[in-house]
């Protein structure tokens, strides 16, 4: 049984939720759109903007030493993006996201990561958004340790410090950490969203398009988001972006 839980860690302990009924959203507004001969975002009441800003994720594939990932950050943000995200500590949690029962991290792994983001930001220069995604892999007194030598590195936000089935453990870290908190991947409707607005657990929230709820739940996060005066980065999760990462030929 023990060896079964990390495998609930992706989603969250409280699941993900039926995704099919997303996908028929996201379809349905897809059949809209043809039928109108129109893109969604025109469906949606019209174009806002003309580009948006993308940070740039899996530009570190293959990378191991600090030095590997200064030079991929340099030449991820020679290719035109102005922020790149990775979790510099996925070295300890291997296989995949699995190894973060104890919520803690070794000191010598800790360190191997904050010389990761150290050559980052020595690569990059401070005129690019570094981001850091925790994964939800620590318990709170790792995670206020590691945010707080993070705002050295003047990073952007630090993501998902904690799991997401605790808003009293974010709660806790939001209170003690200087770095801009995010959240929200794996929250599941507007209504796992409700206590983040409420009590101000985060900067930014990050609502994924697929395990959210669709388009329809998307915009209606995005509203919530709006009224509380939060920034919003949507997250769009595609097995296919996945083959793709690990093939080495798409970031996103």
């Amino acid at each position: 049984m023990a060896q079964d839980i990390p495998s609930l860690h992706l989603p969250g302990q409280s699941g993900s939720g039926d995704g099919r009924d997303r996908g028929i959203d996201i379809a349905l507004w897809d059949i809209k759109g043809k039928a109108l001969g129109k893109p969604i975002c025109d469906v949606l009441g019209g174009r806002f903007r003309d580009s948006i800003t993308l940070y740039a994720n899996g530009w570190f594939t293959g990378c191991e030493t600090p030095e590997d990932y200064g030079r991929a950050a340099a030449e991820t943000v020679a290719a035109g993006y102005s922020a790149i995200k990775f979790d510099p500590f996925t070295h300890e949690m291997e296989p995949f996201h699995t190894g973060y029962v104890s919520g803690q991290i070794s000191a010598e792994g800790e360190e191997l990561g904050m010389t990761r983001v150290a050559a980052v930001r020595d690569a990059v220069g401070m005129n690019v958004d570094v981001l850091i995604d925790a994964h939800g892999h620590y318990n709170v007194p790792t995670a206020i340790r590691i945010g707080n030598r993070l705002t050295e590195y003047e990073v952007g936000w630090y993501e998902e410090p904690v799991p997401p089935e605790s808003y009293g453990a974010l709660a806790q870290v939001r209170q003690n950490v200087a770095a801009p908190i995010c959240v929200g991947e794996r929250l599941f409707t507007r209504y796992d969203f409700v206590p983040i607005f409420e009590k101000r657990l985060a900067d930014y929230i990050m609502p994924d398009m697929v395990w959210t709820g669709g388009i329809s739940e998307l915009r209606k996060i995005a509203t919530m988001s709006e009224r509380h005066g939060g920034p919003w980065a949507a997250r769009a999760f595609f097995r296919r972006w996945q083959r793709d990462r690990e093939s080495g030929t798409l970031r996103r």
